[in-house]
């Protein structure tokens, strides 16, 4: 057997360790900045652990094993037991600067005394870093302000010292004045070299199409001129001496030698010699054609990283630290304690975190009515509060983090908290609701009256509050962001007010599907898996239908009907299923059919469709198609729950056979080194196969095409192993595809999930070439490899 050209291998891995390189160093960087960005430390746990499998899988020991503590730092980072503070994180980015160098710089493993110097650099960080207790980490220590009205001077001049204090910039650091309109040029000029981007690398996929066309083609046409060549480049001696009265040659020079001694030929031997030199010219043509694109798509991967740098730069460039939001909001609360003849102590924590500047534009006003109403509804003055046992000084806690796919703010006080029978009394009163059912309603539901227009409980008008202007006016504002607010309060502990906003980006990554013919994108952010619908898992639960999903019911919903594409929704048997997640909660959509994920740029609606909430932009395609961009955070609300007619249907109307070719493989793992290895070894023992780079492609191609065997990757992004498996086994019902697992995971507990899920056979990184092509061959039984 033909064995593995290792050197393309390493090639394909020098490529890819840069990217990964590249991935932790930028989360890293994000680090610096936000230490409890628990998405970043998974996604660069993630590319350290890829790292790690693909370098053992080119022989490359010692990279792996420095990738691998590397990934032991992370994991320690992920699961809390080490903490790294911004000290520790910037001497992790030297130390993985000089580790991406070392790896650049050399073709081949890097040395024993490698791994040893960076092992010691990692393992002296771990026992720098402090053990994960909060009450103790500096990161989390809130600031304190205090504001008291004992002395109105000393006062102003203290909140103005602070706000300086956390306005600071570092002196060591250069900074020049941007417009904001300039960086919004140069968005707009970013999105239109990424729509470029999208549409060349569409050019380049038809070109590799065609590519394989030819290859096919050329080896067709050699194959013919081969037996052309063995069948007529020289006439034998029985047909010479038939056509020898003729042939156009003189034949009185060669009349001395005997046909053994010389050829003869004729023009169609002529034409035959001609066809092969044609053939040999066109192979190599081809040939060099071919070693040009090769390096032009090699130029064009590299512009695209290059790109996607730039869209995080300038994107990083119009985000504003959330602190300028706080001091905003500090002043607003300094100059209401001192209206009030109050004293607070102001904390505050997350200040770090950045927001996009039209987030910071939406939020400043809406923060300002809030710090407001909490100093003038909800905190007492210094007498009532020792009365009421509580300190003098009441506190007021701003806070800001990152949660899943969504930024949290909360606005908290220790005060009084909201008089419920006080609302309800005022509720009667402005004829909002009868007096039985305002006594009968939930003190969650009565809270609600808070956000009306023009509703207060505050008693006397002051400039700062009780004009009836505040909640509603928040609401509104934070819902036109896509987000919520929620307001929680407990009567003589205080008050709490959460806004939570959905993570847009003016360019992002979405995945693009199709529903009635007509061309939709979700943005990554939301999508928590990729299913395949069965309908014996299809229940109806409280007039509401319900998909049960490894032993969870989720809502279930037809997108055409949400989007009022249709009037009756529908179920198909096999349909894709998208599992988005929002709020905390998840729902799965069906659609018709799932395309490709793809970064692209995001463009504002037209003021006619402005008013659907469920759409909230629209990308454009390669091609120039306009997809609408839907938005989960709106997609259900407001949907009736009542009972509704739900059409199930077995199979789809357009099913089509699927194609089928003896002895094929898909391949299936997010690793191009890994993917171009097992292609190569596939290809020495003649196995037809075909790549997909996660699962959400591995489903596409099964939808298309039967396979005699599945090889699998498990940690993969959209969809991993384990969830491929389970849609193959238990919604696409195909239980007799066998299916191997290959992984660097080495645990019991993994090889054990992925046999219990339904996979045939669990085989670890790197493994011995001899050993998997034997399976392959015992695996595919009945074919020709055997």
């Amino acid at each position: 057997m033909a064995k593995i050209d290792k050197q393309s291998l390493i090639e394909f891995f020098k490529i890819e360790s840069e990217e990964h390189l590249e991935i932790i160093l930028n989360g890293l960087q994000t680090l610096s900045i936000d230490t409890e960005n628990w998405s970043i430390i998974d996604e660069i746990f993630r590319s350290a652990h890829t790292l790690k499998g693909s370098a053992a899988m080119v022989g490359f020991k010692n990279i792996s094993a420095i990738a691998h503590h590397l990934e032991n730092l992370f994991d320690f980072m992920r699961i809390g037991s080490k903490r790294l503070n911004k000290t520790l994180i910037s001497r992790v980015i030297i130390l993985v600067e000089d580790f991406n160098s070392a790896v650049k710089n050399t073709n081949d493993d890097l040395t024993e005394d490698d791994v040893t110097s960076f092992s010691e650099r990692i393992n002296a960080i771990l026992s720098d870093a402090e053990s994960h207790e909060p009450k103790e980490s500096s990161e989390d220590k809130t600031t304190p302000i205090l504001v008291t009205p004992t002395d109105r001077k000393e006062i102003l001049q203290k909140a103005d010292d602070v706000f300086d204090k956390i306005s600071k910039i570092e002196k060591s650091e250069q900074f020049i004045h941007l417009k904001i309109n300039q960086i919004d040029n140069m968005v707009n000029i970013l999105g239109e070299i990424v729509t470029n981007k999208n549409r060349e690398n569409a050019k380049i996929k038809e070109i590799i199409e065609k590519f394989e066309e030819l290859n096919y083609s050329t080896q067709r046409l050699n194959s013919i001129v081969s037996n052309i060549e063995q069948n007529f480049s020289y006439t034998n001696i029985y047909e010479q001496q038939i056509s020898k009265d003729t042939t156009p040659q003189d034949s009185t020079l060669t009349d001395d030698f005997s046909l053994g001694e010389l050829d003869r030929y004729d023009m169609f031997n002529v034409y035959s010699r001609q066809l092969s030199e044609i053939v040999n010219d066109i192979n190599l043509s081809y040939k060099a054609i071919q070693n040009i694109f090769e390096t032009f798509k090699d130029d064009i991967l590299s512009i695209n990283r290059l790109i996607d740098k730039l869209r995080k730069d300038i994107t990083s460039a119009r985000m504003i630290p959330v602190d300028k939001l706080f001091n905003t909001a500090i002043m607003a609360a300094k100059t209401a304690a001192m209206s009030e003849n109050k004293e607070i102590s102001i904390m505050f924590s997350g200040e770090k975190l950045s927001i996009d500047q039209s987030v910071f534009d939406a939020l400043k006003e809406s923060f300002i009515h809030l710090v407001r109403n909490a100093i003038s509804h909800g905190i007492e003055k210094p007498e009532k509060r020792i009365l009421s046992g509580k300190p003098e000084k009441g506190v007021l806690i701003l806070k800001a983090q990152r949660y899943e796919n969504s930024l949290v703010f909360d606005i908290e006080d220790d005060g009084s908290g909201i008089d419920i029978d006080k609302v309800r009394k005022i509720a009667i009163e402005k004829g909002l609701v009868s007096q039985y059912e305002a006594e009968n309603m939930r003190a969650d539901k009565v809270i609600e009256f808070l956000f009306l227009p023009g509703f207060t409980t505050k008693e006397t008008v002051s400039d700062l509050s009780g004009r009836g202007v505040g909640l509603d006016v928040v609401k509104d504002s934070i819902e036109k962001l896509g987000g919520y607010v929620k307001l929680s309060s407990e009567s003589g502990k205080g008050t709490k007010i959460t806004i939570t906003l959905p993570l847009r980006e003016v360019i992002g990554e979405y995945l693009y599907i199709k529903e009635n013919g007509q061309l939709f994108a979700i943005p990554l952010l939301y999508i928590n898996a990729i299913t395949a619908i069965n309908l014996n898992n299809l229940k109806e639960k409280m007039n509401v239908y319900q998909y049960n999903i490894r032993g969870e019911n989720i809502d279930i919903y037809d997108l055409g009907y949400l989007i009022k594409q249709t009037n009756t929704p529908s179920f198909v048997e096999s349909a894709s299923g998208i599992i988005l997640h929002y709020r905390g909660k998840k729902f799965l959509i069906t659609v018709d059919e799932i395309l490709y994920k793809v970064m692209t740029v995001t463009k504002p609606l037209p003021h006619s469709i402005r008013h659907i909430k469920y759409f909230s932009a629209a990308t454009i395609t390669a091609s120039g198609e306009i997809a609408l961009i839907l938005d989960p955070s709106h997609l259900i609300t407001g949907l009736s729950q009542h009972k509704i007619s739900v059409v199930k249907e077995k199979t789809k109307t357009d099913k089509k056979e699927k194609a089928y070719t003896p002895n094929s493989v898909l391949v299936v793992d997010d690793s191009l080194s890994i993917r171009k290895y097992l292609s190569k070894i596939l290809s020495s023992i003649k196995c037809y196969y075909e790549e997909a780079t996660d699962g959400i492609s591995a489903i596409n191609k099964l939808r298309e095409r039967k396979f005699d065997l599945i090889i699998t990757d498990l940690e993969m992004p959209l969809m991993n192993g384990y969830e491929l498996i389970n849609n193959i086994r238990n919604e696409m019902l195909d239980r007799s595809t066998p299916i191997f697992v290959v992984t660097s995971r080495a645990t019991d507990k993994h090889k054990n999930k992925a046999l219990e899920l339904g996979a045939n056979d669990f085989i670890m990184k790197p493994f011995d070439e001899d050993e998997i092509v034997a399976k392959i061959k015992e695996t595919i039984v009945g074919k020709a490899l055997l």
